[in-house]
C-alpha cells in the first residue's frame, strides 16, 4: 500500500529550500493546488502536466 503524499510537508520544505527561492521566478514553475488538497505547491508545468518540485 502507498503512503500517503504529506503535502503539508512538501510545502514546508518548499518554503524554505533556498533553490525553490531561485526557482520561483520561473515562468514554468507555478503554485498549484494539488487535487484532494486545500494546500498549494511550487509545481513545473514545463511538460503540460503539474509536477510537484520537491526539494
Amino acid at each position: 500500500m502507498p503512503n500517503p503524499i504529506n503535502y503539508n510537508e512538501i510545502a514546508k520544505s518548499q518554503e524554505s529550500d533556498l533553490e525553490a527561492q531561485n526557482l520561483i521566478s520561473n515562468p514554468q514553475l507555478k503554485k498549484i493546488v494539488m487535487p484532494n488538497s486545500d494546500i498549494p505547491l511550487f509545481c513545473d508545468l514545463s511538460t503540460g502536466t503539474a509536477r510537484p518540485y520537491i526539494p
